[in-house]
């Protein structure tokens, strides 16, 4: 080269960069490094045209770089880093992968940020590390894969890129979601449905495709009943749930509601399955199946007394308000061994009413046969026999009583039940109103007592069986000071055939072969 020249840098091959901090000349771009050799020619300011390869010009001073061996420029170790399998729910701030830059020396200044695919900021970079690490929440269900660019910035002067791709595993934690149900199911008592009651499907989140087999099973379960499979099944794959049996809706035994939970457990309830349950309620719809009856079938009336209204008449109904009052009442003449009880009581809308005058020595106790038809649909009626004793004025003083009743039942109904009250005898008057009922000692928690009443009902889940029971009853008024007198009753509870129920139900009596 010549002293005070000035030269002019041509580019043969490619375009040449002169280092701003090294001072010396370095390819921009290698072209995939297949090339090693490039030209460039010194021109001399006096020749300012670029001269062919042959040209004959002096003034032209062509030479050859040979860059084999040179330092490339700073490049990311490689062009797409891949995470495989990212759970989710990944730990926060925990790194997940490094992007690293080579040929950098230890004065080149790098910057990391991530450019672009940064979806929510579930993300970040360590700016001097170049760590990506996680700053939210990962959910497959959502998103299952994130594609990153990240930038390096090189001394402030120049970026280079590369790819990062994300790919989340799906795990199993998200349990099964119920999209076809019913809370309330309505169906008749005492009925037989052959077909389904409820349909339930659900769908477990963690598979994306909704249209394909959601390895979902089905499972019903009560919490009150061990064998709740007698009564309700369902089926595993379908999620049909039928009935097994009738249901009841009617006190003692029955319930007017029948909950139910039906379970949904994914992973076809493998290992590591999840499960979610809902509660649906069975409602029965009421069916006229119980005739009404008296609530007391007992009464005491003093001798003597001029005739005119002895007590109002009061029924229940174990069927729904639609199917009970308002309650009609008239007496039976036609039942056998009553058929003169007219003569002396008679019956206005729902009060009975004394005829005549009553003598104790003649007879203590008249036995009236009351028929009681309710307001259902159809209409049913049932017969009730109030028991009318005639109180002596020279014996009135309450004494307690001491009695043993046996309960029959079967499927459900039972006979007897509804006349279940503490036992005494009161002489001294036929109202109720002056006397209050305890328990005398322990309470048995089978049964409930009526403090007002004296009427004892017991547990709808009782089970067979002797129960003895004590009590006190008390009275007070007036003219006489508060007393008491401690009455027992023995009561035992009975399953019998149905042949034996039927027997006792329609005729009053059960042969012995029917051990009732």
């Amino acid at each position: 080269m010549h002293k005070n020249k000035k030269y002019k840098c041509i580019i043969i091959s490619l375009i040449f960069l002169f280092n701003k901090l090294i001072g010396s000349t370095i390819a921009d771009t290698l072209n995939d490094h297949e090339k090693s050799r490039y030209k460039y020619e010194l021109l001399s300011n006096s020749s300012a045209n670029i001269s062919k390869e042959d040209n004959e010009s002096s003034n032209n001073l062509e030479q050859e770089i040979d860059l084999q061996g040179q330092q490339p420029g700073p490049q990311f170790t490689s062009s797409i880093y891949i995470v495989n399998n990212l759970t989710e729910n990944y730990y926060r701030n925990m790194s997940i992968v490094k992007v690293q830059l080579s040929n950098i020396n230890s004065t080149t200044s790098v910057t990391y940020k991530i450019r672009s695919g940064n979806i929510n900021q579930l993300f970040g970079i360590n700016e001097k590390t170049g760590n990506i690490y996680v700053n939210g929440e990962i959910d497959y269900e959502i998103t299952s894969e994130y594609t990153l660019i990240v930038e390096a910035s090189i001394n402030e002067s120049y970026e280079i890129t590369t790819t990062v791709i994300i790919i989340i595993e799906n795990t199993n934690d998200n349990a099964p979601v119920f999209e076809i149900f019913q809370t309330n199911i309505n169906i008749l008592e005492e009925h037989i449905n052959d077909s389904c009651i409820g349909i339930f499907k659900a769908h477990d989140p963690d598979i994306k495709n909704k249209s394909i087999d959601q390895n979902i099973r089905y499972y019903t379960k009560m919490e009150d009943r061990k064998q709740h499979h007698l009564i309700f099944s369902i089926d595993e794959l379908t999620g049909c749930m039928t009935l097994n049996t009738i249901l009841d809706r009617d006190p003692p035994f029955g319930y007017p509601t029948w909950r139910v939970i039906v379970e949904a457990y994914d992973r076809n309830d493998t290992y590591n399955s999840l499960g979610h349950g809902i509660s649906v309620d069975i409602n029965l719809i009421d069916v006229n199946d119980n005739p009404p009856i008296l609530e007391k079938q007992q009464i005491y009336l003093f001798e003597n007394k001029p005739p005119g209204m002895i007590t109002k008449l009061v029924a229940f109904d174990y069927d729904s308000e639609y199917h009970s009052s308002p309650f009609t009442f008239f007496i039976d003449n036609k039942t056998i061994n009553y058929t003169n009880i007219s003569d002396k009581f008679a019956i206005k809308n729902d009060e009975l009413w004394a005829k005549v005058k009553f003598d104790y020595k003649k007879q203590s106790k008249y036995d009236i046969p009351i028929l009681i038809t309710d307001s259902g649909t159809p209409k049913m009626t049932g017969l009730s026999i109030l028991s009318v004793i005639i109180v002596s004025d020279d014996d009135k003083k309450l004494e307690g009583r001491s009695t043993s009743v046996v309960i029959r039942h079967f499927n459900g109904s039972s006979l007897g039940i509804d006349t279940l009250y503490v036992p005494f005898f009161d002489r001294d008057d036929s109202t109720w109103d002056d006397k209050t009922f305890q328990w005398d000692g322990e309470i048995n928690n089978n049964f409930d007592l009526n403090f007002n009443t004296g009427k004892i009902t017991p547990a709808m889940n009782i089970s067979d069986g002797n129960y003895q029971l004590k009590f006190k009853v008390f009275k007070e008024s007036e003219t006489v000071p508060r007393y008491s007198v401690k009455s027992t009753i023995n009561i035992t509870f009975k399953k019998i055939t149905q042949e034996a129920f039927d027997s006792l139900n329609e005729n009053g009596y059960c042969p012995e072969r029917l051990d009732c």
